[in-house]
């Protein structure tokens, strides 16, 4: 099932990582995303050196982005999978997030055949996919509720997502992988993120 493992890891990569890509953007717009991509990346800094700072009183700090920086941020900063293409991530609000995009198949690697169980194995080429997901965080600890994932307009079973993920992010200091189920502690001190229509806030 390697080729639904990996197909997991770039769904995955989209809830957490996604970005707008693709198209030639006019010289405005390339100028703008410039901007959204620098105030990210100050804010992300800030958000650090905060974290970073023992006197810092919790809860006294809240950092606000939209969907449209981290979305520059991650254009500009972070590697995707070759196979991803055309993704964009929106912050939908009350913690849910949307990611969407176009995943080539092809691309993927290779596809051994997994199985009449694997909606995966039944398909090919380029396919728009869609994955929604829904953050819980307090107290320093965050839990992402993945509620679905689609390819070509087939919603991968739940327990299946659960188990590839799992298994494609196994490694040597994770030997069971990653389980989506559990709550993981959140870095610099952040104690909650909220998400809004268009917008997070990181609280500190």
């Amino acid at each position: 099932m390697r080729s639904s493992f990996r197909v997991a890891s770039i769904v995955l990569c989209m809830v957490f990582a996604t970005s707008l890509q693709g198209a030639v953007l006019s010289n405005s717009i390339q100028d703008n995303a410039e901007d959204l991509t620098a105030a990210m990346i100050a804010k992300i800094a800030s958000v650090a050196v905060y974290g970073l700072n023992p006197q810092s009183e919790p809860g006294a700090r809240k950092t606000r982005f939209s969907d449209a920086e981290l979305n520059a941020y991650l254009n500009s900063s972070v590697v995707l999978p070759e196979a991803l293409a055309e993704p964009r991530f929106s912050l939908i609000g009350e913690g849910a997030l949307l990611a969407e995009g176009v995943v080539d198949l092809d691309r993927v690697g290779n596809r051994p055949n997994a199985g009449p169980f694997d909606p995966i194995s039944l398909l090919s080429g380029k396919l728009p996919v869609k994955a929604t997901a829904v953050i819980h965080s307090a107290d320093g600890l965050a839990r992402v509720h993945l509620d679905y994932v689609e390819i070509g307009g087939i919603r991968i079973p739940q327990n299946l997502t659960k188990e590839l993920i799992a298994a494609y992010t196994r490694s040597v200091d994770r030997p069971a992988g990653i389980d989506i189920d559990l709550e993981y502690s959140l870095p610099y001190r952040i104690l909650k993120i909220h998400v809004h229509p268009g917008e997070a806030v990181i609280v500190q």
